[in-house]
């Protein structure tokens, strides 16, 4: 079975960094394979999810449109997930967003697993660090951002404050 980062083709250079030529190549590559298999359609949506979530952060999206793209995430998620076991459907979405993150791994090194995860619970909780409207930050800026925050919520919840999406949400509060 093929793997999201062998099947997208990086042709984007938009020079808005990595999150947005993620998400423009994404959309390149469904546009040609609507009916691929259930995982890479999966992968698919973590990847968008993760990219715009990014593209919020910097200023070059809005909530509204990671809301968006989160509606189809959550219809994705129904339509692709297996009919099994709760492990197995565990183990389905942790394969799915493995592949994301590899393919934005092959983008950029600026952001991990742990940082991607901070990014969209940073725009989830509707508090997240935006520029002022019509204004954007380049990825490394955002990088050092958010590469210190997860720093933060390591020190402050330990080492898998990652795998508790709550200690995102109520880290944004303070």
């Amino acid at each position: 079975m093929p793997r999201l980062v062998d099947v997208v083709y990086k042709i984007e250079k938009s020079g808005g960094g990595a999150f947005l030529d993620v998400n423009n190549d994404l959309g390149l590559f469904i546009g040609k394979n609507v009916d691929c298999d259930n995982m890479l359609k999966m992968s698919y949506v973590y990847a968008r999810r993760y990219a715009v979530a990014g593209m919020v952060l910097q200023g070059i999206q809005t909530k509204k449109d990671y809301d968006r793209v989160y509606q189809i995430f959550q219809g994705y998620q129904i339509a692709t997930t297996p009919r099994t076991t709760r492990e197995q459907t565990v183990e389905f979405q942790k394969k799915a967003s493995g592949q994301a993150v590899e393919l934005i791994a092959s983008y950029t090194s600026l952001f991990d697993k742990e940082t991607l995860k901070f990014i969209v619970g940073a725009v989830e909780s509707g508090k997240a660090f935006t520029p002022p409207e019509g204004e954007t930050i380049d990825i490394e800026t955002l990088a050092t951002i958010v590469n210190t925050a997860t720093q933060n919520m390591k020190e402050r919840f330990g080492e898998d404050w990652s795998n508790n999406e709550e200690y995102v949400k109520n880290y944004l509060k303070d």
